[in-house]
């Protein structure tokens, strides 16, 4: 299977409403949405996208792509890195030198 485009990912159904997708890297890379998940809006997911070589991507349940939902403290600093990102404020070459200038 190929690429799953992450605004069709909406399972579980019964848990998963307002999907808005934040970033979406296309095939072989991740995707970042902001949803009301189980009646709290503003939940974020991330999920890698499928390819040529991986299927549905991850996470899957039972060969349905499904979202990793963050833990409330890491969806906020997520929620900041995508709007700084498309802002141009944060660019994340930048962030992958910061450790050899430590």
């Amino acid at each position: 299977m190929s690429y799953v485009n992450p605004a069709l990912v909406t399972s579980p159904k019964d848990r998963i409403a307002n999907l808005e997708i934040l970033h979406d890297g296309g095939e072989n890379s991740y995707s970042i949405a902001r949803m009301k998940w189980e009646g709290r809006e503003g939940t974020i997911g991330v999920r890698w996208n499928g390819g040529k070589n991986n299927g549905v991507g991850n996470p899957q349940s039972r060969g349905i792509p499904t979202w990793f939902i963050l833990p409330e403290p890491l969806g906020d600093f997520t929620k900041f890195f995508v709007w700084a990102e498309k802002k141009g404020n944060f660019i994340a070459s930048e962030a992958d030198n910061t450790s050899e200038n430590s």
